[in-house]
């Protein structure tokens, strides 16, 4: 699995992708995640997070340190299985 976050998609609105990979890579994302609002960074940090809820899947977390343009970081915790 691949992450990668672009903080200044859409007036810095942000988006994180996952690439899964497999036998070959490609270029084009498996998920794709948006920011809430304008210039919130979301995609600013992102990482793997290992198992968080016991659930056998890796999650992912995602940061935006401007969320709702107020001085605040916001984690997102993603724990949904993707390949469903």
């Amino acid at each position: 699995m691949l992450l990668s976050g672009a903080r200044n998609y859409s007036f810095s609105t942000g988006r994180a992708h996952i690439y899964f990979g497999g036998a070959s890579m490609n270029n084009i994302a498996d998920v794709t995640m948006t920011g809430e609002t304008t210039n919130n960074d979301f995609g600013t940090y992102v990482s793997s997070a290992g198992d968080l809820n016991g659930d056998g899947y890796s999650d992912v977390i995602v940061g935006a340190p401007d969320t709702h343009q107020i001085p605040e970081d916001t984690v997102y915790f993603l724990r949904r299985r993707f390949d469903e």
